[in-house]
């Protein structure tokens, strides 16, 4: 986090640590901070309110990438292509006929490739409205960096089509115009593609194992990603315009 806070990341600064190692956990006490949560807020704003937002939230998620992790033992390939199919085994417990499971898989099978030799940087990786403050009806900080990992920096974009979308299309075009400082190359969107597929076995598992009561909105969700990207045929999704009317 100190690492973060040189670089000025807008932020809770952290107060104070304790570590409860009878139970190998830690507490984190962070300033208090005013205003409201993102998923909250933004539907009160206007589009191009939304988009302004989306933009300095992609703004500083690029800056949060510009930490390195020098120690590497594992390939991001092996890791995320471990973590994947963990979850892939687990699936078979489950129902998945209320998508064409086998497209999203068969995607994702032909695309592991772009795995190969990404950069590994510092991840929020929970990155979407919930977890970003808003504080007269703009964008102020990041919050909730509890599930921080190290990874491909365009991993850090796997929430948007889960939850950001669903929020405000106009803030997530703007996520992708402040991070990519305009279009992104298509490049980007065969990753995002990648990690939004690649979610699906992670987001069915975890849902009916977690939070079994979701179970109804996590089909709307995933059938609402494979209509967005054409079945899998798109690496683009429909929501996006690269030109948006924003007043």
């Amino acid at each position: 986090m100190s690492r973060l806070e040189l670089l000025a990341i807008p932020m809770s600064k952290l107060l104070h640590v304790v570590n409860l190692d009878s139970c190998n956990q830690c507490v984190q006490v962070f300033e208090w901070m005013e205003g409201e949560d993102g998923k909250d807020i933004l539907a009160k704003l206007t589009k191009k309110e939304q988009y302004i937002a989306g933009k300095r939230a992609g703004e500083v998620l690029k800056a949060i990438h510009t930490v390195k992790e020098k120690n590497v033992e594992e390939s991001w390939k092996t890791l995320r292509w471990n973590k994947y199919k963990k979850y892939l085994q687990a699936l078979e417990e489950y129902e998945t006929d209320f998508i064409d499971i086998k497209q999203v898989l068969t995607f994702v099978e032909t695309h592991k490739h772009l795995l190969q030799d990404r950069p590994v940087v510092f991840l929020h990786d929970d990155f979407h409205p919930a977890n970003l403050m808003f504080y007269r009806n703009e964008f102020r900080a990041v919050i909730d960096f509890a599930r921080f990992d190290f990874g491909d920096p365009i991993h850090d974009f796997y929430k948007l089509p889960l939850f950001t979308v669903d929020t405000s299309v106009p803030f997530a075009v703007g996520q992708i115009h402040g991070y990519c400082e305009g279009e992104p190359p298509l490049h980007f969107w065969k990753l995002y593609a990648l990690y939004a597929a690649m979610i699906f076995p992670a987001d069915i598992v975890w849902t009916h194992r977690i939070t079994p009561n979701l179970v109804e909105k996590m089909k709307i969700r995933l059938r609402r990603i494979v209509e967005e990207h054409n079945g899998f045929t798109s690496y683009i999704p429909n929501w996006y315009k690269p030109l948006i009317n924003i007043e």
